[in-house]
C-alpha cells in the first residue's frame, strides 16, 4: 500500500497516542529518556573517565592567570557546545522528520511547538513501514553522524560529543515506543501524525 494524502472511507481508529493529554504516559517517557542519558553516561565512564571532560587538577598547574583563563575558556567552550548540541538535536530530528515525511508522501509538513518541543505534523497518511521509518530514521541519521564525530575528535572532547549523542538517543524514546506499538498492529494500517497526536487506522471489516 502506498502513502496517501487522506484517510480513505471505510477505515476506523485502531490506536492513538496523544502525549499532550496523556500526562502520565508523557511523564514515564520523559523518565525513560532521563534513564537513557544516565545509563549511557555511567557505561561510558568505565572506558573514558569524566576528568577528560573537566580536569580540575589543571587549575593548579595552569601557570598563572593566563593559564587559568585558558582552562576556563576551554571549560566554557565545552559547556556551550553541550548546551547547543542538546538543544539542536530535537530540533534537527523534527526537521529531518519533516523532510523525510515530505519525501515519502509529497505533502508539505507543518511545524509547531508543544511547550519547548518542536513537532512536525502532516495531513498525509503513511503506511506502517513508511511511518516506522519516519519515526526512527532521524535519530539514526544523527546518531551515525555523531558517532563519526566522536571517533574523530580528541579524547578531551569525547564527553562533549557523547553527551550530545545521549541527548539525541533519549529524544527518540517516544519514537521508539510508538514504533514498538505499531509493530504489533496489522500490516495494512494507515497512520496520520498531527504533531501532538498520532492515530493509526485499520480497514473496517
Amino acid at each position: 500500500m502506498k502513502n496517501l494524502t487522506e484517510i480513505p472511507d471505510g477505515y476506523r481508529t485502531i490506536w492513538s497516542l496523544d502525549l499532550k493529554s496523556d500526562q502520565k504516559k508523557a511523564l514515564w517517557l520523559n523518565l525513560t529518556a532521563l534513564i537513557v542519558i544516565v545509563g549511557m553516561a555511567v557505561a561510558a565512564a568505565f572506558a573514558v573517565p569524566l576528568n577528560f571532560l573537566l580536569d580540575l587538577s589543571r587549575f593548579f598547574h595552569a601557570g598563572g592567570v593566563s593559564g587559568i583563563l585558558a582552562v576556563l575558556w576551554e571549560a566554557l567552550g565545552k559547556l556551550a557546545a553541550i548546551v547547543i548540541g542538546t538543544v539542536a538535536c530535537p530540533l534537527l530530528q523534527a526537521l529531518l522528520n519533516g523532510l523525510l515525511g515530505r519525501w515519502l508522501s509529497g505533502v508539505k509538513p507543518t511545524y509547531g511547538f508543544t511547550g519547548l518541543v518542536l513537532y512536525t505534523s502532516s495531513n498525509a497518511c503513511f503506511t506502517k513501514r513508511g511511518y516506522i521509518a519516519l519515526l526512527l530514521l532521524p535519530a539514526a541519521i544523527l546518531g551515525a553522524l555523531l558517532l563519526l564525530v566522536n571517533l574523530l575528535v580528541p579524547l578531551s572532547w569525547f564527553w562533549v560529543v557523547y553527551l550530545i549523542q545521549a541527548c539525541n538517543l533519549s529524544s527518540a524514546v517516544a519514537s521508539v515506543y510508538t514504533a514498538c506499538k505499531l509493530f504489533r498492529l496489522p500490516a495494512d494500517i494507515l497512520v496520520q501524525d498531527a504533531g501532538a497526536r498520532m492515530t493509526a487506522y485499520v480497514k473496517a471489516e
